[in-house]
Order: C-alpha cells, then structure tokens, then sequence
C-alpha cells in the first residue's frame, strides 16, 4: 500500500501553548516504538511526552501496524489510545523554575511565526521498525538526480552504487575512513533478530546481531572486514568474512 502524506503549513502566534496531532488508533492493546539515534526503544502510553526521532511505529495485538514519519517534529506521547505529535509549543524564552513571570510582562515566546513540515502516514499488516525506518528514510533521504552527457556503453543503464541484501537491516552511513583508508559502511539491524549481511560484489557475508550496529570497512583488494567503533580493526589481522 501507499502512504498518506499530510503536507502541514502552520502560521502560530499564540503564547505559552502547546499544540499537537492527535491520531486516534483502533488497534488493541498498541505498543508504542520510537526511534532514537541508531535504534528505537519502546515507551509507554502514559501521557507523557516522550523524544523521538523521525518515526514512530504503533503496532496492535490484531498483527497490524501504523508508521509516521515526518521531516521536522521530535517530541511525541500517548494516552488511551490516542497518539499525539507536538507540533508547536510556546513557552517563553529561556524561561526556568522556580522564576514567576510577570502576569503584566510582554515576553517573546518560542515557535512563533510561519512553518511548514510533512506527516507520511503508512498502515497495515506485518509493518516492523524496518519498514517504518524505510518510510522516514524515503521521506528525509529522496533520491538526488544528476544530469549527464549521454554517452554508449555496454554496462547496465541502472545500478546501484552500494549493492547490499539484507532481511531486516538497512545501510546508515557510508563514508571515507577517518584515517583516509577506504570506506566505512555502518549497517543497522532493525527488527531485533539475527540479520545475514550480503554484499555480493566482494562476496562477503556478515551476521548481525538484534539491533546491532555493525561497523564495516573495505581493504585495498576490494573485501569487506568487520570493524570496531572507532573503525579499526575488531580483531586479528584479516577480513572477517562469514561464509
């Protein structure tokens, strides 16, 4: 199925409220999964508000599963079956306990003025944290075109640039080593089981733990090992390769 996207223009100029989204859920018993930096991380729908990052996934006892991503809003909670997203919030500037405010005083006041963000909204069954994670990553990450000569050739007319097959995981991050030696990839486990990592263009495979964040760099013969952290070697001296 597609998703819904809610394109949201919002012109604010109210002081010391608080606006959100409220999305009623249908589901039984929903548990609530959020995304934080390089994982997610269930919370509860007790009415607090809670941070997150670009998706929230709500999955119901029924096997069902609602996704929203959203390019610009981080701060989300629920309460009976409610789901709310906090759009705007307007308290004043740099403003702490326990200072009272003058009831009398003109204060300026945060998330003033003219905004515009974008909800995508996807439902259905058998939606995990991998397809939420697709969902936000095609929000936030759309392809870049580039214009070029056309030219002859005998190679194929589209190809990736990093081929990788994955179950559950997706790629995070590819860039140059900090210490200028090949690329690094990063790959993230999504759903919480054991994932095979397969780049067939070296013919090398990686096991991923659940939620793992597993580090990758390539050797000048072309071959994949696996990483620590701090993108050196994890152990020995030779490619970690899983046959």
């Amino acid at each position: 199925s597609l998703p819904l996207e809610i394109h949201v223009t919002l012109d604010w100029h109210k002081h010391r409220r608080l606006l959100r989204f409220a999305y009623p859920l249908a589901l039984t018993a929903p548990v609530f999964r959020y995304e934080v930096p390089y994982g997610s991380v269930e919370r509860k729908d007790d009415g607090r508000e809670w941070p997150g990052q670009r998706w929230v996934l709500i999955s119901g006892g029924e096997g069902y599963g609602i996704a929203l991503a959203n390019d610009a809003k981080y701060s989300y909670a629920a309460k009976d079956g409610v789901f709310y997203v906090t759009a705007v919030r307007s308290p004043v500037f740099a403003h702490w306990e326990p200072m009272e405010l003058d009831p009398r005083g003109d204060y300026p006041c945060t998330d003033q003025g003219s905004q515009s963000f974008v909800f995508r909204l996807l439902a259905g069954p058998a939606i995990g944290p991998f397809v939420a994670h697709q969902l936000a990553d095609n929000l936030l990450l759309p392809p870049i075109a580039t214009p070029h000569v056309a030219r002859g050739g005998t190679g194929p007319r589209c190809a990736s640039l990093l081929d990788l097959q994955t179950s559950s995981s997706s790629a995070t991050w590819l860039k140059a080593a900090e210490d200028g030696q090949g690329p690094v990839l990063r790959v993230l486990e999504h759903e919480g089981r054991a994932d095979t990592i397969a780049l067939p263009a070296s013919g090398d495979r990686f096991t991923a733990a659940p939620y793992e964040l597993l580090t990758l760099r390539r050797d000048d013969h072309g071959h994949w090992y696996q990483s620590d952290g701090l993108e050196g070697r994890s152990r020995g001296d030779e490619p970690l390769q899983l046959s």
